[in-house]
């Protein structure tokens, strides 16, 4: 005889692999590569909630429903689903699209965290993880030599105008 449990308890069998919490696997993020590159509300539309600079980093992110997030470069309607911080890279982390073309992608390991997440918790506040800040700091070192020229055409050359060591006074003739 069939009792009105045994479906939810057959459901939970089957869908526990779902709800499981591996520790392997792989994620996705990326180093902005413009500075005043906007973040957008939405995948459609132009409201921008935040810009963020040159060498931030950002992490894909796949809404699941009711399941946990996937970190994983996710495009609709031409924009990526992003997990990132305000200003400093720490705290409270926010979710909304930003455009591939304003980014460099990287994979990082994901055995750091549960479900490959690119976050490490340390009290109150959100991080990013070690497993994360290595591929980071990686894609970063590649990305540097390209932007050196742009950053020395930006800064001025020290000139004697502006040098910090007075011109010589000159000498009085007799």
């Amino acid at each position: 005889m069939r009792t009105p449990a045994a479906p939810a308890i057959l459901f939970l069998v089957l869908a526990a692999p779902a709800f499981a919490q591996p520790r392997a696997g792989k994620g996705q993020g990326a180093i902005v590569i413009h500075d005043g590159a906007p973040v957008y509300a939405n995948s459609k539309g132009d409201k921008v909630e935040w810009k963020l600079k040159r060498g931030d980093a950002i992490a894909g992110y796949t809404a699941n429903g009711i399941l946990a997030p996937s970190y994983l470069l996710d495009e609709v309607d031409g924009r990526v689903h992003v997990l990132y911080f305000q200003g400093e890279q720490k705290g409270m982390t926010h979710t909304a699209w930003m455009d591939p073309k304003d980014l460099s992608r990287f994979t990082y390991d994901g055995s750091c965290q549960d479900r490959a997440s690119p976050l490490a918790v340390k009290g109150f506040s959100q991080r990013w993880n070690a497993c994360f800040e290595e591929a980071r700091d990686t894609k970063l070192d590649l990305l540097r030599p390209a932007w050196e020229p742009s950053d020395r055409a930006l800064t001025p050359a020290l000139t004697p105008a502006t040098s910090a060591t007075p011109p010589p006074s000159p000498t009085p003739s007799p």
